[in-house]
């Protein structure tokens, strides 16, 4: 079994919008059937969270970001494909 995103039953609804936003926070399956989240951001958005907390004087957290071209369904699940085993720990 190979690792797999989760998608929200409308996912259909608001796809279109993800390569807009930039963000997508998302569960993925892994071949244990443990679940854990992922946040996917492409590089103006993470760029763009960055400064907001730079500016804000307020720190950014954050665990299992994956950033990636352009924030659509193929390339989330070529990340999380590609992702090595221990960024999912």
């Amino acid at each position: 079994m190979t690792r797999h995103l989760i998608m929200p039953p409308d996912f259909l609804d608001f796809c279109w919008e993800l390569e807009y936003k930039g963000y997508f926070s998302v569960e993925v399956v892994l071949p244990s059937d443990r679940i854990v989240p992922v946040e996917f951001y492409d590089h103006a958005r993470l760029a763009q969270e960055l400064r907001e907390h730079r500016d804000a004087g307020t720190p950014f957290f954050a665990r299992r970001i994956a950033v990636v071209e352009s924030v659509d369904l193929e390339l989330m699940n070529a990340a999380v494909r590609s992702a090595p085993d221990e960024f999912f720990e």
